[in-house]
């Protein structure tokens, strides 16, 4: 995976982000009750890197969300998206917009209900700022400009 700006150096890299991502949101007063309050277990796979995650509501009351990197379903999820990890960094940076992608193909979808996959989008928005943020500060190499 080792590449230019804005591509992860590993998959291990990439993982170290989206955890790091996730615990910042559960911890956030906005973000983690907004992500919660979605309802919205999803899965995502990116591609060439064989990560997957899987993010839900958490059942411990101190914590607004819980998430594995686990190939097994831990739980069904309502959303999964498929995407390399290109797409992914720039999705989660804002510069790759969902409905976009998802109608280019460069963001697989796969939902029971179609209308699931657009009310994810407003949860997004704050894990945008958490994942600018922490690239911003200790990845420079991912910002996309």
């Amino acid at each position: 995976m080792e590449g230019p700006a804005g591509l992860y150096e590993s998959a291990g890299e990439m993982r170290e982000v989206l955890d790091r991502l996730l615990e910042d949101t559960d911890g956030d007063p906005i973000a983690g009750p907004l992500m919660r309050q979605s309802d919205m277990p999803h899965r995502l796979i990116f591609t060439d890197a064989g990560i997957v995650l899987n993010v839900t509501a958490a059942d411990d009351p101190g914590h607004c969300l819980q998430w594995n990197f686990d190939d097994g379903e831990a739980f069904p999820p309502a959303l999964t998206m498929e995407m390399s990890c290109d797409v992914a960094n720039r999705f989660l940076q804002g510069r790759e917009n969902f409905a976009i992608a998802m109608a280019r193909g460069r963001i697989s979808v796969s939902c029971p209900k179609s209308r699931s996959a657009l009310s994810f989008v407003p949860a997004t928005r704050e894990l945008i700022r958490h994942y600018r943020a922490i690239i911003e500060a200790d990845y420079p190499h991912l910002v996309v400009t």
